[in-house]
């Protein structure tokens, strides 16, 4: 329902949906090639019906029998506000099989899955920004302790070694920075997403 008490419209997407051109739409990654539909079956015993009027005249069966395979109901959170989701869709997914394979006692299992999803894109751009900065202050920290060490080893006391050292410093001391600052980092990142996602 939505705020005023109304039902909503769920669309349906069926999976395995072949249009008139055999191409599967709804396979596809791009949602505005989607077929969907708000009508869905659960078992269908009717479509493979043979013979002039059979269902008029009362057959049951036809040569074949479809029935859900799989129900799929998936509900996207809406990052714009607080505590709303988009309208839910359900995915279906058939299977079809001739009647003379199926046994009069015959049961099947159909599997049901909710899945809940949220558009990570503004969670990546402000990570991206915050990678950002956060090298900034590794190579601030970096200069800072290049510096100090320049400052305390004078270069005519240390002679011919003294490039050297300077060299193995500066990766000593950017390693370093790098590796506490971005520890730090990851460990924010990973419980943002946990707690968010």
């Amino acid at each position: 329902k939505d705020t005023d008490g109304d039902y909503i419209d769920v669309p349906v997407k069926i999976n395995n949906y072949i249009d008139s051109n055999n191409g599967r739409p709804n396979q596809k990654s791009d949602r505005s090639s989607w077929k969907l539909t708000r009508r869905f079956f659960l078992y269908d015993t009717k479509s493979g019906l043979t013979g002039t009027d059979a269902y008029k005249n009362g057959v049951l069966y036809g040569t074949y029998i479809r029935w859900v395979d799989k129900v799929k109901m998936i509900i996207e959170l809406n990052t714009d506000g607080n505590d709303q989701i988009f309208v839910p869709y359900v995915e279906l997914e058939y299977r079809a099989k001739a009647l003379t394979f199926i046994p009069d006692s015959r049961t099947t299992d159909v599997s049901y899955e909710v899945e809940y999803t949220m558009n990570p894109s503004d969670f990546w751009i402000v990570a991206w920004v915050f990678f950002g900065i956060i090298h900034i202050f590794i190579f601030i920290s970096t200069i800072w302790k290049t510096y100090l060490w320049y400052n305390r080893h004078p270069k005519s006391l240390m002679g011919s070694v003294y490039t050297y050292k300077f060299l193995l410093n500066v990766v000593q001391f950017f390693l370093e920075s790098w590796s506490t600052i971005q520890f730090c980092f990851l460990f924010a990142l990973s419980a943002s997403f946990y707690a968010f996602f």
